[in-house]
């Protein structure tokens, strides 16, 4: 048996639920006199998801492995080596 990777929740998700999310963001995450707003919002969503998930958490475990997530999502971005 494969060991899962990090990308494997990600491609285990049905394809329209992908292609739905990424046109979301894109309408939220659009340059404006209100973008800012609307990229906190979509974070806001995001963390009451995660709020709402893992509940056994508590605020600086749930903060420092957002950050985590974060983090590990900008060095694929810019090293998708």
């Amino acid at each position: 048996m494969e060991t899962p990777t990090h990308t494997a929740p990600l491609v285990a998700l049905d394809r329209l639920v992908r292609l739905l999310l990424r046109w979301i963001c894109r309408k939220l995450v659009k340059q404006g006199s209100l973008h800012r707003p609307r990229i906190v919002a979509y974070y806001r969503i995001m963390r009451e998801a995660a709020e709402s998930e893992f509940t056994e958490d508590n605020k600086p475990t749930l903060d420092a492995f957002l950050s985590e997530c974060h983090s590990e999502a900008n060095v694929r971005i810019s090293d998708p080596a």
